[in-house]
């Protein structure tokens, strides 16, 4: 979908996304954005840091998930030692840039089993993840990451990374009016 036919399709969730500039909402409005654009199951809102574990802000499962997912133990499992496994954790840390990035777009390191893919991917029972990095610091960011059952195509990556700049700019524009 061209970005300008977009932009037709999606006026109440742009409206939605530039009222919430400069606000707690800012970051819920981009994902309501983001599920208008591509099909999800879930929804993430983490903070990630070079120097800490991530902190989880908002997990939720879309209105109508293609599979069952028990929320509760994703969450729990996540939180509770799997974080360490995060490849988009494992990305930041290393030194990632802002952008939209796939889970398999990050390589796994020799050394190390995939244990995200091999023991936390069956209990989401979600096929990819995605997430659009924010970076809110030097060592901080939030991602806003999507998951679903299905692999995302091409065309929803480079959807995103077409957006992606609005989202970016208008998350700068309340620092900006402050200097």
């Amino acid at each position: 979908m061209p970005i300008e036919r977009m932009i037709e399709v999606q006026p109440l969730a742009l409206t939605r996304l530039g009222q919430s500039v400069g606000t707690s909402d800012f970051y819920e409005a981009c994902l309501a954005l983001m599920a208008e654009l591509v099909s999800q199951d879930s929804q993430w809102i983490v903070v990630y840091s070079r120097i800490a574990r991530p902190r989880t802000l908002r997990f939720e499962l879309s209105a109508f998930p293609s599979v069952e997912i028990d929320r509760d133990l994703v969450l729990s499992t996540y939180e509770l030692g799997f974080y360490r496994f995060d490849p988009f954790f494992r990305y930041w840390q290393s030194g990632g840039e802002p952008g939209v990035v796939g889970m398999h777009e990050i390589p796994v390191p020799p050394s190390k089993e995939n244990t995200y893919l091999t023991d936390f991917m069956p209990i989401t029972r979600m096929a990819d993840d995605l997430a659009v990095f924010l970076p809110v610091s030097d060592h901080q960011c939030v991602a806003l990451t999507v998951d679903r059952s299905t692999v995302f195509s091409g065309d929803e990556f480079a959807l995103l990374r077409k957006i992606y700049p609005l989202f970016s700019g208008l998350e700068d524009l309340p620092v900006v009016l402050r200097a």
